[in-house]
């Protein structure tokens, strides 16, 4: 892999990654239609290394008042009772508790969900569904109100759903936010602190694996600037997000994923 290619590849990475356009759906569709290879293990790292970084760059205020609140909230007396009394330590625990339907369906159907990874077919259907998500948020009523636990179980269900390619995760958490009446920047901001503990998760998995086959000092260049290149995208695409999010388009996106999922469709039939 060149440095050219590692830098496009982490582009690519950063920007589907977080706009609502399903990053795996284009991994699946562009291995089988333009017969894309794997790059390996060690792109995975640096490019979920790179979307990480660019979350808590972007959202460092909520990610800093959801561990102080927290840790604060575990001490014991007047002290830890003022922290409870936060918004950081209700959101909190809904990150925890966001977090356990995607991890439960993960485990429970570990086989299957890795299955539909080799179903092109499937992506495409599944592109489309992401693309009526979008368009449904047109109706949604704005509400304004907070996060509570059972919206952020709600959103950490549409995070479960979106384990399958073509479904865009920010997308189904999104929209799940917005028909729930939350504020629309609670709802992005919420997504994606949601998304920090899968992120981190796959960071650590993967980055296991490459501890135990290094790529080669040729490489190293290469992955570093797919690694930069992965979270100046990432950072451009979620300013991006959190600016069609708070205007209330984010049905723009839908005419995307239905494009992609009917040219898919069209190419896979021919």
């Amino acid at each position: 892999m060149t440095f050219l290619e590692g830098v496009g590849l982490g582009v690519l990475q950063g920007l589907t990654e977080f706009l609502p356009v399903s990053s795996s759906g284009h991994i699946v569709l562009a291995k089988s239609i333009l017969g894309v290879r794997e790059q390996g293990i060690a792109l995975e790292v640096t490019g979920h290394f790179g979307t990480l970084l660019a979350i808590l760059t972007v959202f460092y205020a909520p990610v800093g008042e959801v561990l102080r609140a927290f840790f604060g909230g575990l001490l014991p007396g007047s002290r830890g009772r003022a922290f409870r009394r936060e918004r950081g330590w209700l959101w909190a625990w809904g990150i925890l508790l966001g977090s356990v339907p995607a991890a439960a369906f993960g485990l429970a159907f570990k086989e299957a969900v890795e299955a539909t990874f080799s179903n092109p077919l499937l992506t495409c259907f599944a592109l489309l569904v992401t693309g009526s998500f979008l368009w449904s948020t047109r109706w949604t009523k704005f509400q304004g109100k907070a996060v509570g636990i059972w919206d952020a179980v709600w959103v950490g269900l549409a995070q479960a759903l979106a384990i399958l390619p073509g479904i865009s995760r920010s997308g189904a958490t999104i929209s799940a936010g917005l028909w729930r009446g939350l504020k629309r920047e609670e709802a992005a901001e919420f997504s994606f602190l949601l998304a920090l503990p899968a992120i981190s998760g796959a960071a650590l998995v993967e980055a296991k694996a490459l501890w135990i086959s290094p790529p080669s000092s040729q490489e190293v260049l290469a992955l570093a600037g797919g690694l930069i290149a992965a979270y100046l995208s990432g950072y451009v695409a979620l300013r991006l997000l959190i600016r069609v999010v708070r205007g209330g388009r984010l049905d723009r996106f839908a005419y995307y994923c239905w494009a992609l999922g009917g040219m898919g469709l069209a190419v896979l039939w021919i």
